[in-house]
């Protein structure tokens, strides 16, 4: 018998890590990295949300039922018994599979539980899932709008649903909803989708895959190329164990889903015609196939695929076409670069459960920016972990820049981020008194222009520096590897030493190294701003 957990590679479209965990169970031969600190934070986070939405069910007065074999299941949903299952072991005959959802709850108590979600067809047992993640729904509110991740959840309570005998939609319980980027009030919805044939068809097909693995593994290799298109690499999942393996590999055969914007989907259609490398000539024109008008898109991946077809130039264009662009470059009058370092709340906001609004703590940690002027960083650090704090430094910097700098300032940055964070500044603190800002986001620039380096097949900073920095063209890089999401693990943590301690976050030594590649964020685009002066 099978579990349905053997099946979330697949259906998140990653089968190759299911091959690296088979193969590496008898030869041990490829590296398995470490979980990251903020891995681990989630996945404590996610434990500790899921248990604390149990362990409420299991409190109430209605008879509940805890790890229960699917026979007991199904004679008390025969009886039409009013309780609730706590994951319980569902069996499907057909497929001798196994599937353990977080809960089924009979209508009645979903109904004086969970009595603000007003939903009128609502199946005699609702089954379902905790997931600890914000969802969106689509535009009609009909839907919620698939990641993989979410998508694995909505294939397994469809195919819950499916053994309980409906066939309509699921239901998930989200940590939070939101619907056109608004937050929707939690005790009044729940995660409704609708069943359709794909998710049906999907998981049929990971069936198909786990029996050709276990048949098959140890005669398919990876190198030179891979045996089968599973085990091509689909570096649109940018986590997990194999991650390094999966990035080696794709390097040296040419991975497809390297080129910015090539989805796994897309890669799958270009398979099917024969296409399995980014150096193949007839990879664009079979992704565009009835294209009448060249696309953005398509001319940054031409523009990427031919550089790096080529070893001549490490960098084009040689010269930057756009007025625009090279105004910007040009007049560094009254100018900064800027970036911060932020955090996100991991802890739900709000509660089925109960009405308590959770404390909202600050988005913004650290403000460091260079001023253009004369090169000087300078860095506004919270000393504690409060909006009160976040106030403060967001008012010192406001000052510092007017005092400094002057009202009418331009900021360079890379991506919308900066530009985001200063419109939530201004949302919270509106008070306050800000300079005319006017922003240039590089990294829209080196899209529009577009920008293309040797080595590089994306847009995210730290390619980009690296590979500036390897072909001579920048002076900096960071030295370690450093990023944003552990860099907020380490503020939280901290800021609870902080305060218990009653020292400014700012003394710990780790907070000290976060400033230092604060600094270096800014340091690398006032590199590239070098850069691009010789460009114009």
């Amino acid at each position: 018998m099978i579990s349905f957990h053997d099946l979330k590679n697949y259906i998140i479209n990653d089968p190759l890590s299911d091959w690296f965990e088979k193969i590496n169970q008898i030869y041990n031969t490829y590296e398995c990295s470490e979980p990251t600190r903020f891995e681990i934070e989630l996945r404590e986070k996610k434990h500790s949300y899921k248990g604390n939405f149990i362990q409420f069910l299991m409190s109430s007065d209605y008879e509940t039922h805890k790890d229960q074999e699917y026979e007991f299941v199904k004679t008390k949903i025969k009886e039409k018994q009013k309780c609730i299952f706590i994951r319980p072991i569902l069996y499907h005959e057909r497929y001798d599979m196994s599937v353990i959802p977080d809960f089924i709850i009979h209508r009645d108590i979903f109904k004086e539980i969970f009595n603000e979600v007003h939903m009128s067809d609502l199946p005699l047992y609702i089954v379902s899932d905790i997931v600890y993640q914000t969802v969106n729904f689509n535009k009609d509110m009909t839907d919620l709008i698939n990641d993989n991740l979410l998508y694995y959840y909505k294939c397994k309570i469809y195919l819950c649903n499916e053994i309980l005998g409906y066939n309509d939609y699921g239901i998930l319980f989200a940590k939070e909803y939101r619907h056109k980027e608004c937050i929707l009030k939690k005790k009044s919805v729940v995660g409704r989708y609708v069943f359709d044939n794909d998710m049906r068809d999907k998981i049929q097909h990971a069936l198909a895959w786990i029996d050709n693995l276990n048949q098959y593994y140890d005669e398919w290799l990876i190198y030179p190329e891979p045996t089968i298109t599973e085990l091509y690499p689909n570096m649109n999942i940018k986590t997990g164990p194999w991650y390094n393996e999966k990035k080696r590999l794709a390097e040296e055969i040419q991975e497809i889903t390297l080129v910015w914007n090539i989805s796994y989907h897309k890669r799958c259609l270009l398979h099917d015609k024969g296409i399995y490398t980014w150096q193949d000539s007839l990879l664009l024109n079979n992704i565009y196939p009835y294209e009448v008008k060249e696309t953005e898109r398509r001319r940054i991946q031409e523009k990427m695929i031919h550089m790096n077809r080529q070893s001549e130039l490490k960098i084009s264009p040689r010269r930057i076409k756009s007025r625009e662009f090279i105004n910007h470059i040009k007049d560094k009058t009254d100018s900064i670069v800027l970036d911060f370092e932020s955090v996100i709340n991991l802890e739900e906001r709000s509660s089925y459960f109960n009405d308590e609004i959770r404390d909202e703590i600050p988005k913004i940690c650290i403000i460091g920016c260079i001023d253009l002027k004369n090169n000087v960083f300078k860095d506004f650090t919270i000393r504690y972990l409060t909006l009160d704090e976040e106030e403060k430094i967001v008012r010192y910097w406001l000052q510092y820049l007017k005092r400094v700098v002057g009202n009418n300032i331009k900021i360079y940055h890379w991506s919308s981020a900066e530009r985001v964070y200063i419109d939530y500044m201004k949302a919270q603190y509106p008070h306050l008194d800000y300079p005319n800002f006017t922003y240039v986001d590089l990294l829209s620039y080196f899209k529009s222009e577009p920008i293309t380096i040797q080595g590089c097949f994306g847009y995210g900073l730290k390619e980009i520096v690296k590979m500036l920095y390897n072909h001579e063209l920048i002076k900096n890089k960071w030295v370690d590897d450093t990023d944003g999401l552990e860099a907020m693990i380490e503020i939280i943590h901290k800021s609870e030493d902080a305060l218990n301690k009653k020292i400014p976050i700012k003394r710990f030594t780790e907070i000290k190294k976060i400033i230092y590649y604060n600094y270096m964020d800014c340091k690398v685009i006032v590199d590239i701003l070098e850069m691009l002066e010789k460009m114009i």
